[in-house]
């Protein structure tokens, strides 16, 4: 079965605040978990794994930090995933029911089309969070 966890869902969370960065700044592991809300601790692990599956790059030193290797248009859900996941498929049916096993094929595709969306979603999706009009008075 997909398997998407916290660890994943955190990870989003500080891709997306490194997507906000300009000039190619670096931002510290502090800074990225207060702006995340991700555990610190937490944190670490998943952003040294990000790192280990080319999604991040990082630099050593006082002035270090995460920033993303690439840019956000070319790095897809399921880039996360499989560097955060233990298993992220389907388990394999043992059904004899033909119609069973043809939805679930189907179902496969589906999951396949939505894990291989781009990242660049998030950005979108705070334009129009962030672009709604406010008619209180």
């Amino acid at each position: 079965m997909i398997n998407i966890t916290t660890k994943s869902i955190y990870a989003l969370s500080a891709i997306r605040e490194l997507a906000k960065i300009k000039d190619n700044k670096l931002l510290k592991i502090k800074e990225i978990a207060d702006r995340s809300g991700a555990p610190h601790g937490f944190l670490e692990q998943i952003l040294l794994e990000l790192k280990k599956n080319g999604i991040l790059e990082s630099i050593k030193g006082a002035k270090g930090g995460y920033r993303l290797a690439k840019p956000i248009r070319e790095i897809r859900l399921i880039d996360v995933v499989d560097s955060l996941e233990t298993k992220n498929q389907l388990s394999k049916r043992k059904e004899n029911d033909e119609v069973l096993c043809c939805f679930w094929d189907e179902v496969e595709k589906r999951l396949e089309y939505v894990l291989h969306t781009d990242l660049s979603l998030l950005k979108e999706c705070e334009e129009k969070t962030t672009n709604v009009l406010n008619f209180c008075i």
